[in-house]
Parts: structure tokens; sequence; C-alpha cells
């Protein structure tokens, strides 16, 4: 009896440390299964951030891309609206649209780029960056051609810049490809919209851009133009009378007298170093006296007034010409307004 009673009392404690096992195992395959759950759930939404990421850099390039294709418009309507423009006019619209695309170049590099768009981002600098050189460029090159009689020179230069803005199209399309592929790939619900600057994709061609040049230049309005001529001359003293069937103009005595003259710059470009002369000479006297003066910068339109005091005259009631001559500048064909003459006699 003592024998049976042994074996009884051990059997229940085998089935204690089985069941303590089975719970330490259930313990561990929970803990896995709510390991894996988490994951799942970490992984969601850091595949939910990373597609609000996307979408949020995608929508703030669309609308850097919509401002360029703005100035696209502005830029391929300058051709159409060279005849009603005057050569300051277009000069503001180009030098306009060069200074924006290179905000947006420069804008563009201060976004924060999504990890898998780093290489679609990539192609979007160099778009922008063609698209800001391209502008800088262009101006000066055609202006260049606007006053060059032989067009090779100048229209190689226009071609080269109308290339980068063609290059930047191709750039933009190897953006939007790579864009479209990681976002149609994320499940990322927004489009890239669509840029192209350049209409005629073979514009750059150089018989393309001579032939637009020769256009250009058959307008009157873009023509550029030097020309300075004098507006206005006063004398001190000034005349008691004048005679007009001699064209003699009758001034007080005096031991000296002064002229203001004023000069407008008549022409569409900026002048530099103008000069300016005033003679005196008398009927008495084949001696020239001459004073000369020079300004040194004229914008388009400007007018600007030289003054020349401490002028003696020979002597009185003796007929002197005084001469006042401005320019000419070069390449300026109009002359005729580049001299004055005034007539008098002191009394």
């Amino acid at each position: 009896m003592s024998i049976v009673y042994s074996r009884r009392k051990r059997y229940p404690y085998i089935r204690r440390r089985r069941r303590s096992r089975l719970r330490l195992l259930l313990l561990f395959l929970l803990i896995l299964a709510l390991i894996y759950l988490l994951g799942i759930i970490s992984g969601g939404l850091g595949k939910e951030r990373e597609k609000t990421r996307l979408k949020t850099y995608i929508l703030e390039i669309n609308k850097i891309v919509i401002q360029s294709n703005t100035i696209a418009r502005e830029f391929n309507g300058v051709k159409a609206d060279a005849p009603k423009i005057s050569r300051s006019e277009l000069g503001e619209k180009l030098t306009s649209q060069a200074r924006r695309s290179r905000f947006l170049a420069k804008k563009c590099r201060k976004i924060e780029v999504p990890s898998k768009l780093k290489k679609a981002h990539s192609y979007l600098t160099i778009c922008l960056d063609l698209r800001a050189k391209g502008l800088e460029d262009y101006k000066p090159a055609l202006f260049n051609a606007l006053k060059d009689i032989d067009l090779e020179v100048s229209s190689g230069q226009v071609a080269l810049t109308l290339m980068d803005l063609r290059l930047s199209d191709r750039a933009y399309s190897l953006f939007r490809k790579e864009a479209e592929k990681v976002l149609k790939d994320m499940h990322v619900p927004v489009s890239v919209i669509d840029s192209k600057f350049l209409k005629e994709s073979m514009a750059f061609q150089k018989e393309s851009v001579i032939a637009y040049l020769r256009e250009l230049k058959g307008i009157e309005a873009l023509e550029e133009i030097h020309g300075v001529g004098i507006i206005e001359l006063k004398i001190e003293p000034k005349q008691a009378s004048f005679l007009a069937s001699r064209r003699l103009a009758i001034l007080p005595r005096s031991n000296q007298i002064s002229t203001t003259v004023t000069i407008e710059n008549q022409g569409n470009q900026v002048e530099k170093n103008i000069p300016v002369e005033v003679i005196l000479k008398s009927e008495t006297e084949p001696r020239e006296y001459k004073w000369q003066a020079k300004i040194s910068s004229m914008a388009p339109g400007e007018k600007k007034t030289v003054v020349f005091s401490g002028l003696k005259p020979i002597t009185f009631n003796v007929v002197h010409l005084l001469t006042i001559k401005v320019g000419p500048v070069p390449n300026e064909k109009n002359t005729a307004n580049n001299i004055r003459e005034f007539k008098f006699m002191m009394r």
C-alpha cells in the first residue's frame, strides 16, 4: 500500500510542471503576435507619413511649375508683341522674365525633398537652372542681333540660349517621368503638371533663329537708335530786342554772358561721355574762343542741362556768333539738331 501511495503523490506535480510550460509558451507566442501587429501598424503609419510627404512635395513643386509656365507664355508672346512695344519695353519684359525664373530656381533648391524623389528632384533643378540661364543670356544676345548687320555671330548667341531652354524641357520630362513612377508605386493620389517652355521644339535651329531676327530687325520700334539733340538754349543777360531781318539778338551791355543748354537723349540707347562745346567769335576777330564740357551718361529720353558761364564778348556794337554743339554720339544718323547758333550784338 505504501508503494502505490508514493506514485499517486508524484503524478500531480508532473502535471503542474507541464501546465506551467504551456502557459509560458502561450505567453511567448502572444508577445510575438503583439510585436508583429505593432510592426504592421508602425509600418502602415510610416507609409502614410511617406505618402503625405510625397504629396506635399508635389503640390509645392506644382506651384513653382505653374509660375514657370506663366513665364514661358510671356516669353513665347514676345514675337507677337514685338511690333506693339518699344525697345525699352521689350528689354524690361525680358529682364523681368529672367529675374523671376532665377528666383524659381533658387526656391526649388530650398524645398524639402522626400528620399524617394531625390533623383527626380535633381532633374528638376537642372531644368529650372537651364531656364534661368537661357533667359539671362537671351536679352543681351537678342539686342546684339538687333544692332548687328551680319547676323552670323549674334544668331549663334541666340541659338545657344534657345538650346538651353529646349534642354530644360527635356530635363523636366525626365523629372515628371521619374516622379510619376514613384507616385504610382506608392499609390499617392496626386499628379505632376506638364511644362514645356518652348512652343516650337526646333526653335533653336540657326536657320529659324536668323529668320526670326530678320523679322525683328524690320520692326522700327526695335531698331537701335542713337541720337542727342539741343532742345533749349537760354542766354543771360536776356535779349532786349530782336532784328528779325538779320536774325540778330540785341543784348544789354555786360562784361560777360552765360548760356544754359538743355540736351535730350532722343535715341533708345544709353549714351556715355557726350561732348558739349561752345564757340564764340565775332566779325572783327578771326580767332575762336572755345569752352567744353562732357555729360557722363544719359538714359533714353533723359534731359540734362549744361551751363557755360563767364563767356566774355569780344567788343561792343559788333556782331558775335555763339555756336553750341553737342555730340554726335557713335552711330548717330540724324545730326541736324546737334548744333544751335545764336547771333547777337551788345549795345
